[in-house]
């Protein structure tokens, strides 16, 4: 009987292909896309209190989600942080604050 646990060539054949599995299926976000997606809740936030009437805090949230969105792109300048879905991220934000 052979055991997996005896042979480490075979956990680390293994760990690889675990690897190679999560990493084609989920996006590690970095620091910078963290600041982009609280762009996402602020924003949410600015319309709920749109509709209950609290123009002046939905307002100033809107100006922060806005203050997040340059903020990320200037974070992503000088630390050289790039990635694609960071871009797309970054896009679909600007469409999603310009709308609401």
């Amino acid at each position: 009987m052979s055991n997996v646990e005896d042979n480490p060539t075979q956990n680390e054949g293994q760990d690889k292909n675990n690897d190679a599995l999560t990493s084609s299926f989920i996006v590690k976000l970095n620091r910078v896309d963290c600041i982009t997606l609280s762009s996402v809740i602020t924003t949410s936030l600015a319309v709920s209190f749109a509709i209950e009437g609290y123009s002046f805090l939905a307002t100033s949230l809107l100006f922060i989600a806005m203050l997040a969105d340059a903020f990320d792109g200037i974070l992503a300048s000088i630390y050289g942080i790039e990635c694609s879905f960071g871009r797309y991220l970054d896009g679909f934000l600007d469409l999603f604050l310009n709308n609401n």
